[in-house]
C-alpha cells in the first residue's frame, strides 16, 4: 500500500475526477464551481467507500492539520446544538464539512496527475479566465451597471475570483518555458482592467497582498511588482470614478459601515463567547445588535471579517481552531514557496483571498469557498507529498 491508496487505478480508470477538475478549472473564474464539485464529490464517495478499510487519513495529510480540521468540525457541531436556529446551523455545518472533506481529499489526488495538470488543466484555466474577463468588460461597457460583475458572480465575489485568476496568470507565465507563455498576457491585461471595473477595494488590497507575496522570490519580482502597482495607481488616479472609490476609501468616514458591523460583531462575541451563535446564524442575530446610527445595514449576512465571523458563529474556541488551521497553512505555504512558480502562485493566491476576507467573507459562499479550500488543499497536498518523500 503506497501513500495514496491505489493512485494508479485513479489515474487510469477515474473519469469523474478528471471531469470534475476540468469543469472547475474552466468555470471557476465565471463564478461556478458547483458543477465540477459534484463530480469530485461523487468520486470521493465512491473512492472512500471502496477503500474504507484500507484508507488511513494520517497517510494522506499532515497529522497536525488533520487534527485541527477534525476538532474544528466537532466544535462547530457542538455550537450547532446550542444555536438559535438549529436547522440553518446544521445545514451550514453539513455543507461546510462536505466542502472541506471533498476539496482536501481530491487535491491530494490532483497533485499526482502531473501530465493532466500541465497539458489539460493549465490551458483550460487560461481559456476560462479569458472568456470570463472578456464577458466582464463587455457587460460593464454595454450596460448601465456602476460596478462590474462576473458571469455567475456578484461584485465582491468577482473581485475575489479575479485576484486568484491574475495571480495564476502571472505564475503560469513564469512557469511555462515555451512560446505559448505569451498568450497569458491576454487574460493578464484584460483581467487587470476587469478587477478595476469591479471597484472592489477589498479585492484590490487582496491583489496587492498576493503580488507582494509572489514578489518575495527575488529582486526582479519586486521591481515588476512596483511597476504593476504604479500602473494600477496611475489608472485609478486618472479616472475620477476610480479615484473617488479607492483613494477616498482610506478615510475612516468612508469605512464606517464596516466599523459598525465589526463593533456589532464584538458585542455578539461578548454575549456568546464560548459556543457562539451557531454556524450560519450571523444574519439572524445581527439585527438585534445593529447600531441605530448605522442606517445602511439593517440586515447583514456576515461580519465582513472572516475571523470575526468565525468567533461570532462558533465562539472563541472555534475562532482559535480556525486560526490554528490558517496559521498551519501559512507555515506550509512558506515551506513550499520556492518549489516552483506554480507553488508560489498557489501560496500568493491563498494570501490574497485571506487578506480580502479581512474586509469581506466571500469564502463563506459556496462557489468562492470551493476556490479557497482548493488552494488550501493544494498547499497541504504539496507539503505532505514533499514531507513524505523526504522521509522515504
Amino acid at each position: 500500500m503506497n501513500k495514496l491508496t491505489k493512485v494508479k487505478s485513479v489515474k487510469k480508470n477515474n473519469k469523474l475526477t478528471y471531469t470534475g477538475w476540468f469543469l472547475i478549472c474552466l468555470l471557476f473564474s465565471w463564478g461556478n464551481t458547483s458543477l465540477g464539485f459534484i463530480f469530485l464529490m461523487i468520486h470521493s464517495l465512491i473512492y472512500l467507500y471502496k477503500n474504507r478499510k484500507s484508507l488511513k487519513l494520517k497517510k494522506i495529510i499532515d497529522k497536525k492539520i488533520c487534527l485541527f480540521l477534525i476538532l474544528f468540525i466537532i466544535w462547530s457541531l457542538i455550537s450547532t446544538l446550542f444555536s438559535y436556529d438549529k436547522k440553518i446551523a446544521f445545514s451550514s455545518l453539513i455543507v461546510f464539512s462536505i466542502l472541506l472533506v471533498v476539496t482536501i481529499f481530491e487535491t491530494q489526488i490532483l497533485i499526482t496527475l502531473k501530465k493532466f495538470n500541465y497539458k489539460v488543466l493549465l490551458p483550460t484555466m487560461s481559456i476560462g479566465i479569458t472568456i470570463s474577463v472578456l464577458y466582464i468588460i463587455y457587460n460593464y461597457f454595454s450596460t448601465d451597471i456602476s460596478r462590474a460583475t462576473g458571469i455567475f458572480s456578484g461584485i465582491n465575489d468577482t473581485g475575489t475570483l479575479l485576484m486568484v485568476s491574475l495571480i495564476f496568470v502571472i505564475s503560469s507565465f513564469e512557469f511555462l518555458k515555451n512560446k505559448y507563455r505569451y498568450l497569458m498576457l491576454v487574460p493578464g491585461i484584460l483581467g487587470s482592467l476587469a478587477i478595476l471595473l469591479t471597484l472592489s477595494r477589498g479585492s484590490f488590497i487582496g491583489l496587492i497582498a498576493g503580488l507582494i507575496t509572489y514578489s518575495l522570490r527575488s529582486k526582479k519580482h519586486i521591481v515588476i511588482f512596483v511597476i504593476i502597482i504604479i500602473l494600477f495607481s496611475a489608472v485609478i488616479y486618472s479616472n475620477p470614478k476610480l479615484n473617488n472609490r479607492f483613494f477616498d476609501s482610506i478615510t475612516i468616514r468612508e469605512n464606517m459601515d464596516r466599523i459598525y458591523i465589526w463593533l456589532s460583531s464584538v458585542e455578539m462575541i461578548k454575549d456568546y463567547p464560548i459556543k457562539g451563535v451557531g454556524p450560519g446564524n450571523f444574519p439572524i442575530i445581527y439585527p438585534l445588535y445593529r447600531h441605530d446610527y448605522n442606517q445602511k445595514t439593517h440586515t447583514m449576512s456576515f461580519a465582513h471579517n472572516i475571523f470575526l465571523n468565525m468567533a461570532v458563529e462558533t465562539g472563541l474556541i472555534g475562532f482559535m481552531l480556525f486560526s490554528a488551521i490558517i496559521i498551519s497553512i501559512l507555515i506550509m505555504g512558506i515551506k513550499i514557496f520556492n518549489k516552483n512558480a506554480l507553488s508560489r502562485g498557489i501560496v500568493a493566491a491563498f494570501m490574497s483571498v485571506l487578506v480580502h476576507n479581512q474586509f469581506d467573507c466571500t469564502i463563506l459562499k459556496f462557489e468562492i469557498g470551493v476556490v479557497f479550500w482548493i488552494l488550501t488543499g493544494i498547499i497541504i497536498a504539496i507539503y505532505s507529498s514533499d514531507k513524505n518523500h523526504k522521509v522515504t
